[in-house]
């Protein structure tokens, strides 16, 4: 854990208003990159489309992950541009020129496309054209894609605070608030809206349920608990998105654990000693986890059960995994996917974008998958047998 944990880009935090705020990089791995083994693949995705976008993420920590709706396909870039793109043949809809750095975003919900800046700004556009709907103001950075739903706009900043906006004015309803230790990762979790909850982590290893309609506390539950002589040692970021299943939530943190809890009342199902900062993706049988080391290890959904691991690509920046009917993919540093079977973890395909690699997590959609390279390629491939 160590090895992979030396190479992420820390936020160092001063609690005091986050006037401090700063980023450090350090030694590199102890250990190289996994170098890739020889594979036949048994099949190769065909590529639909590819676009040249402005996002540029090459040197840039931030997660501006494209999102798709009714057949558009969002994206946002660190210089302010947010555009839409139709999805089937990657042609531009509409484009926006914000006029401030993002480095949150893009969310879809009520009919709008949201996004958050550096200073906190958060601005709703229409997703018809593209046209500013209003603009707030939250009390940090934001640094995931704010969510809408039931005429709620949520978003987490880093200074550890939830804030609702109202979905047609901006305007602020309420806000929770949870501490913030003096180190953790530079990044937050994306909250994650169903019905009347609203479920997101923080940056202390803790949980948490709130009303969407009043920001009461539903429940709240401590997936990681801090250990250690360092503030290194004591992170426990839950900087990944978390999952719902079936009224399952299934979550993961730095240095702690992925557990699976009812969104109900906070129980704990099962929980695993296991750390990710890019996140896990899980369907009926199952929970597919990108680990520290970039392990892919899959747990039984219902027991937690270790159903395989796949080490071969260990230290190789993986991104979150996906789940492509029999397959999981993952994107890599050197802009690899890697095509496995869920069933066994053994890999069937690889396919290559470009050098620049891959941060951002591929997108299923019912026309291909939707990749972005950290230099701003946006491509569209075809899933087999689709």
């Amino acid at each position: 854990m160590k090895t992979n944990f030396m190479r992420l880009c820390l936020s160092l935090v001063v609690v005091s208003g986050l006037t401090g705020c700063g980023w450090f990089s350090s030694k590199p791995d102890a250990e190289p990159p996994a170098a890739l083994v020889e594979l036949d693949s048994q099949f190769q995705p065909q590529l639909l489309w590819r676009n040249k976008t402005a996002i540029a993420l090459k040197d840039n920590v931030l997660k501006l992950s494209p999102v798709v709706k009714d057949q558009q396909l969002f994206i946002a870039t660190p210089e302010g541009e947010v555009e839409s793109l139709n999805l089937e043949e990657g042609e531009r809809l509409w484009h926006t020129q914000l006029k401030f750095d993002l480095s949150g975003g893009p969310g879809i919900g009520e009919n709008l496309v949201l996004v958050g800046g550096r200073k906190g700004e958060v601005i709703a556009l229409s997703m018809a054209d593209g046209s500013e709907q209003w603009r707030a103001l939250v009390s940090s950075e934001v640094l995931s894609a704010p969510q809408a739903a039931r005429g709620i706009v949520v978003v987490r900043s880093v200074d550890g605070k939830l804030t609702a906006l109202s979905a047609k004015t901006g305007q602020r309803l309420w806000t929770y608030e949870r501490p913030v230790p003096l180190l953790s990762l530079r990044g937050t979790s994306t909250p994650l809206i169903d019905r009347n909850t609203v479920y997101a982590g923080f940056d202390n290893g803790r949980f948490s349920a709130v009303n969407l309609e009043n920001g009461k506390p539903v429940w709240e539950i401590r997936l990681s608990q801090p250990r250690g002589r360092s503030e290194l040692e004591r992170m426990v970021d839950i900087d990944a998105d978390p999952r719902l299943f079936n009224d399952i939530l299934f979550i993961t943190g730095f240095q702690g654990r992925t557990a699976a809890i009812n969104a109900l009342n906070g129980e704990a199902l099962w929980n695993k000693e296991t750390s990710s900062y890019t996140g896990l993706t899980v369907d009926a049988l199952a929970v597919y986890l990108s680990d520290s080391n970039s392990h892919l290890q899959a747990f039984d959904r219902y027991s937690g059960r270790i159903l395989w691991k796949q080490d071969k690509l260990q230290h190789r920046r993986l991104t979150a995994p996906v789940s492509v009917d029999d397959y999981l993919v993952v994107g890599d540093f050197e802009g690899y996917l890697h095509w496995l079977r869920k069933e066994d973890g053994q890999f069937v395909a690889r396919s290559e974008t470009d050098k620049s690699g891959l941060r951002i997590a591929p997108i299923v959609t019912d026309k291909g998958l939707v990749v972005l390279s950290n230099d701003g390629r946006l491509y569209l491939l075809q899933i087999p047998n689709s």
